[in-house]
């Protein structure tokens, strides 16, 4: 199966899928397939012209000794409150780096850890939750505490030694017998780079691997392998990793001392470091502190809230969004309600088709997936609890009513619970 890696990447229809994707991608933007990134005038449209002619050279240049990915432009994007430095490439290289993402990622996913959920196909933040649900229910909370680490890699791409993930690919036996994809996947961290708006000044990228290019999913994955199947192999344990985040759990002390030693031999010899800021030691099941350990009634990963009874939540940040949101849409909303002059039949009406618009978890993709989820229904509850005590008070200030009077209307108007939503949207995903 190995040995037809590089052949793969040989074939006639080598890029088609990688072309496809970034067409359907760039299609419905404004002058999407015309605009070119680093590179003028090779854009979508000239390759969709000339696709053959691209792939022959593309294929030519590759076998060539001495060759090298084109220079990069690094940006500064600000996303979630924070700024974060992305390479941009061409078209070019972008159509092989995808194309060598998924020939890779195909060949090497059958040997990744079990509890690896980051960019693996059906193996998302759904399964993981699952699995963890499924480990905690499976302890009995009664018999004592449970221990919780959560650890998060700083900087994690920024960080990755060059010759450690050479020697890392190297020892990768699906790609044993493949030196051009070999040679690839060195060649993808080894490149040139320049600012915005300075072209004429280039460096070298001596560490890390560009954040922004498609092969960033497999060499993050390939390069914790070592923790991965060290940490799996502890007794009595339950570990799992997304990304750079990850998290250790088991009701033996002394499995997690070993954890904690394994951690931190790994990330020495990685030349990687765990982020004090968010690292959690937990302790489940009892109501004092221990040594290190701090007792609490949850820990939260991959946004969701974990509990010992292996129920799963909202995250609190997300609780507070989604309440923050629906008052200010329903105040806003009763407010100008007020002023329109409408009959009481008509408030009502219009009240019902306006409430569960604002309240429909489908307009907050945040709260949205994690709905979909959880598993504590309680939560739930006093969130539609507190969406309908504030309709009440807003009806009530608004319209110049009496609470007896605001019942009136809320009891007379059909709303959707969160958890009615839940349920809609899940059967909608089986079917």
């Amino acid at each position: 199966m190995t040995k037809k890696l590089d052949s793969r990447l040989m074939a006639n229809d080598a890029f088609d899928e990688a072309i496809k994707k970034l067409v359907d991608k760039q299609r419905d933007l404004k002058d999407g397939l015309y605009r070119s990134p680093v590179v003028r005038d090779l854009n979508l449209n000239w390759i969709l012209q000339n696709r053959h002619e691209l792939t022959v050279k593309i294929q030519k240049c590759i076998l060539s000794e001495d060759f090298e990915f084109s220079l990069l432009k690094k940006i500064k994007l600000q996303t979630n409150e924070k700024i974060r430095e992305i390479f941009i490439s061409n078209y070019a290289d972008r159509i092989l780096l995808m194309t060598l993402q998924n020939i890779v990622s195909e060949t090497t996913e059958k040997s990744h850890c079990e509890h690896l959920f980051s960019f693996r196909k059906g193996h998302g933040p759904a399964s993981a939750a699952k699995k963890l649900s499924y480990f905690l229910k499976s302890q009995d909370s009664k018999k004592g505490p449970m221990y919780f680490l959560g650890r998060d890699i700083t900087s994690y791409g920024d960080h990755i030694v060059h010759e450690k993930m050479d020697a890392i690919l190297d020892e990768t036996v699906e790609l044993n017998e493949n030196p051009l994809i070999l040679k690839l996947l060195k060649k993808s961290y080894r490149v040139e780079y320049f600012n915005e708006n300075e072209k004429d000044i280039r460096a070298s990228l001596i560490k890390g691997i560009p954040s922004g290019s498609p092969i960033v999913p497999i060499l993050e994955n390939l390069y914790l392998r070592e923790l991965d199947k060290k940490l799996m192999s502890l007794n009595n344990s339950f570990y799992a990793r997304y990304g750079d985040d990850f998290i250790f759990l088991s009701p033996s002390k002394e499995m997690v001392r070993q954890a904690e030693a394994i951690i931190e031999t790994t990330m020495n010899h990685l030349g990687l470091s765990i982020s004090e800021k968010k690292r959690k030691n937990i302790v489940l099941g009892i109501k004092r502190d221990e040594e290190r350990f701090k007792s609490k009634d949850f820990f939260e990963w991959i946004g969701m809230t974990f509990y010992q009874n292996g129920t799963f939540s909202f995250k609190p940040k997300h609780q507070k969004q989604f309440k923050q949101k629906t008052r200010e849409e329903i105040g806003n909303f009763t407010f100008y309600l007020s002023r329109s002059g409408m009959t009481t039949n008509e408030i009502r009406q219009c009240l019902a088709q306006a409430n569960n618009d604002l309240t429909n978890i489908s307009h907050s993709p945040e709260v949205q997936k994690i709905i979909v989820l959880r598993t504590h229904i309680p939560n739930t509850k006093k969130l539609d609890r507190a969406s309908r005590d504030f309709l009440l008070r807003s009806l009530c200030k608004a319209l110049k009513i009496t609470k007896k009077e605001a019942w009136k209307i809320i009891r007379q108007i059909k709303l959707n619970s969160l958890e009615y939503q839940r349920r809609k949207l899940k059967c909608n995903r089986v079917a």
